[in-house]
């Protein structure tokens, strides 16, 4: 006789319980205990005796219920204002050209250009240690990374990541610095933030620039592969994040509910690996972990405390950091706003402030209706879900006292619907099914049944005959990216036949 769980109002079968336990386990890893009880109360509900197939069924129902897949959770808590506000602004007007030149390459006139710029970025710090009984004199490098209207931000520079990288010059150094906090790097963070998410908020992940230019919308070149300039750009925004010990104070010298942020590492790095075929870089990945000031503490509040979190479309990744800069700022600004209070209201000069849009000087009138022509954008991609002006005009920039008006500005429906699935603590990460990566007898088998050639195949799934020969003789392995090319491929030929 088949041996029986019994659960409330229904009978398990141990046998079917035991199949499906690895996949609940995979599937629920980061549920909470009041969706664990609510899929036992819909088993529960499926009649007397339960079938594996019921089990699926019910699992896949919670799945679909638990979030939307096409949003991800970010922090609210006040520090999170200190965070982003270190990404305000404009995008920076960088030397690009001149700090990329070979130093022997440069006039006198574009060297002292590039020390000026230098030296606006850098400043040492010397400091004194007296523990082995003599002075002890160590220098620090400080970076400034932004000084805009509300915070001024610096940080320490770990060379920890940089100390075998000889090409990592100090002007390479200062113009990722200025390309991370800026619309660029808040592009970066927030698909760090998606890949947190896709690990069940777990607080650490790891990173692979393949999937990290995936998720920010690039396009992968003719034979398969990301550009190498956006992968080392990827790269090296990553060291950024990982290699610099940041402090922001505020401007209004206020510690106040939205804080300030003292010595603190924005991630953390547990292990590193980079995939190398023919000298050229396949994949770079790297387990990180986010600290608790900013990440895991927004998550795990105590029970009868409402998580600190908010959420936001995938699709903000994705954005033009030159063509929609403010946007990129403002759409995780105002979720954390609303997060707070539904219904925002703020002064068109204050909410040029958070944006570091100067309203003195003599260009405010453009950054006004720039902010304008930002907010009528975010409301046509599901960003914002409205805006109103309380002044004579529905435009500040149409009113006589432009910068005194009042905004009121309202959270999308999809975005309310979410906040209330948080308060009830109904929201999960959103969660899909792994699949294992093709073996090396599958491959063999689903070259053969193509009646391709090793070349032939390799083109058409996008990747180097070198690489398929290499797999094939157990020189690599078949990666996650590889598999997923393979599976793409058959399924297209499978919709042919």
């Amino acid at each position: 006789m088949t041996e029986e769980i019994i659960i409330p109002d229904g009978i398990l079968h141990k046998k079917a319980f035991q199949d499906a336990l690895p996949h609940i386990r995979q599937y629920f890893e980061g549920f909470t205990a009041e969706q664990l009880l609510a899929l036992k109360k819909d088993l529960s509900k499926l009649g007397a005796k339960i079938e594996k197939v019921d089990i699926e069924e019910a699992i896949q129902k919670v799945l679909d219920d638990s979030a939307n897949t096409l949003t991800f959770a970010i922090p609210s808590h006040s520090l999170m204002f200190s965070l982003l506000a270190l990404f305000a602004g404009k995008p920076e007007q960088i030397p690009r050209k001149l700090l990329e030149k070979p130093y022997n390459e440069r006039t006198p006139q574009e060297q002292e250009e590039a020390e000026s710029y230098l030296k606006n970025i850098f400043e040492a710090k010397e400091e004194a240690d007296y523990s082995e009984g003599v002075e002890k004199i160590t220098e620090k490098k400080i970076a400034l990374i932004c000084n805009n209207q509300r915070v001024e931000g610096k940080a320490e520079i770990s060379w920890s990541l940089f100390r075998h990288d000889i090409h990592f010059r100090e002007e390479r150094l200062a113009m990722y610095i200025k390309r991370t906090f800026g619309p660029e790097g808040i592009r970066h963070l927030l698909a760090l933030i998606i890949g947190l998410e896709e690990n069940f908020r777990k607080g650490h992940f790891t990173w692979s620039v393949n999937e990290h230019l995936e998720r920010l919308g690039y396009r992968r070149k003719s034979h398969g592969s990301f550009d190498m300039d956006l992968k080392r750009t990827a790269s090296e925004i990553i060291k950024i994040f990982t290699g610099l010990c940041i402090t922001s104070v505020k401007k209004d010298g206020k510690d106040g509910k939205n804080g300030s942020i003292t010595g603190k590492f924005l991630f953390m790095v547990e292990g590193f690996e980079l995939e190398t075929f023919e000298k050229e870089i396949i994949d770079e990945k790297i387990t990180l972990v986010a600290t608790d000031f900013w990440y895991r503490n927004a998550f795990s509040m105590p029970d009868q405390q409402t998580p600190q979190y908010t959420k936001l479309l995938k699709e903000i990744v994705r954005e033009n950091h030159r063509e929609h800069p403010l946007t990129l700022y403002l759409t995780p600004l105002l979720a954390i706003f609303w997060r707070i209070s539904p219904q925002r209201k703020m002064k068109v000069k204050n909410l040029m402030e958070w944006c570091d849009l100067d309203v003195t000087d003599k260009h405010r009138s453009y950054h006004l209706k720039d902010l304008e022509s930002t907010l009528e954008y975010m409301k046509q991609k599901g960003y914002l879900g409205d805006w109103f002006n309380d002044g004579e005009h529905r435009l500040p920039s149409s009113c006589k006292h432009p910068f005194e008006c009042t905004l009121t500005l309202l959270p999308p429906e999809w975005l309310k619907q979410e906040f209330q699935k948080i308060e009830h603590k109904r929201e999960a990460p959103a969660l899909t099914e792994k699949q294992e990566n093709v073996s090396k007898e599958e491959l063999i088998q689903i070259i053969d049944q193509t009646g391709l050639t090793n070349k032939q195949f390799a083109n058409c799934i996008g990747v180097t005959p070198q690489l398929i020969s290499a797999i094939l003789n157990n020189t690599r392995p078949i990666t996650r990216e590889t598999s997923d090319k393979i599976r793409q491929f058959m399924k297209a030929q499978n919709q042919q036949k």
